[in-house]
């Protein structure tokens, strides 16, 4: 994963937070300025004590990315970055702290980003979020069982 803003908010001092808060919303009124995609997000816990939970996916929309922002725990904060193959964006939360295992933990999830048009191909937004244009990805992934009809 690579990290979209100068610096992650752990990274960030207090008087940096400002400024890293700012740059995502930068990032998200790009996003705001495209067609309003259909996305499929994919919820996934980070942490060692929720791990182990199912993925949670749901549909959601291009321009309601800030509403996933608005219903995280965002206690300490949150990072955009990409996936592996930097064609999807990724929003990681940081949630409230605990304690596993005799051990502290923080709540931290991710949020696949999946943008598709209306051919269901799914977009690389990463791309125009870089200065270039929304093309197709190139990780699609394959209907064998004919499951999307």
């Amino acid at each position: 994963m690579y990290l979209l803003t100068s610096k992650a908010v752990k990274d960030c001092t207090d008087d940096e937070i400002k400024a890293h808060c700012i740059e995502i919303q930068a990032i998200l009124d790009k996003l705001d300025k495209l067609e309003n995609f259909q996305c499929a997000v994919i919820e996934k816990a980070q942490d060692p004590a929720h791990s182990k939970e199912i993925e949670k996916i749901w549909p959601s929309a291009i321009h309601e990315l800030k509403d996933i922002l608005d219903a995280a725990d965002l206690k300490n904060g949150c990072d955009l970055v990409t996936n592996d193959d930097c064609e999807f964006l990724v929003i990681v939360t940081y949630g409230q702290t605990y304690e596993y295992q005799g051990k502290d933990g923080q709540c931290i999830t991710a949020y696949e980003i999946l943008p598709f048009n209306s051919r269901r191909q799914f977009l690389d937004v990463i791309t125009y979020l870089r200065g270039g244009e929304v093309k197709i990805a190139m990780e699609q992934f394959t209907n064998k069982h004919g499951l999307l009809n």
